[in-house]
């Protein structure tokens, strides 16, 4: 007698046949940006006007110059040496003011125009050849 030889022997056995299933999935939404174009580019001119400023600039004319002039003192100069100041220069036309005895303003600007005319120093002091040229009594 022979002795029985076992074997295991795997098999698969479909336990259901193959089939078909419907599932619905559920739509997925995203927001995209898109960019469009709307117009070509273009170039345009814009014709700007021009703007001008004024520099104020100061440039050397001549050298400085200092000329020593004898003036009169400031205990001889009295209201009534202004007074014929004002009136003599006004009398010869270079509008001192009124002669009032004060060395204002127009009283200095018209001695310096008179020194100025003669090519005399001082510019606007009272000097001795300025009260000697309008012989004036000190």
């Amino acid at each position: 007698m022979k002795k029985a030889v076992y074997k295991t022997v795997k098999t698969r056995v479909v336990e259901q046949p193959a089939r078909t299933v419907t599932k619905t999935i559920p739509a997925v939404y995203d927001t995209v940006s898109v960019k469009k174009l709307v117009k070509d580019a273009s170039t345009s001119s814009t014709k700007i006007p021009p703007v001008y400023e004024t520099v104020k600039t100061t440039i050397k004319v001549s050298d400085g110059s200092l000329k020593w002039a004898p003036i009169l003192c400031e205990t001889n100069v009295t209201g009534d040496i202004i007074r014929q100041l004002q009136w003599s220069l006004n009398d010869k036309g270079y509008k001192a003011g009124p002669v009032d005895g004060i060395y204002g303003h127009q009283t200095t600007s018209a001695v310096r125009k008179y020194q100025s005319d003669k090519k005399m120093p001082g510019n606007g002091q009272l000097t001795i050849q300025l009260v000697d040229s309008l012989s004036l009594k000190y």
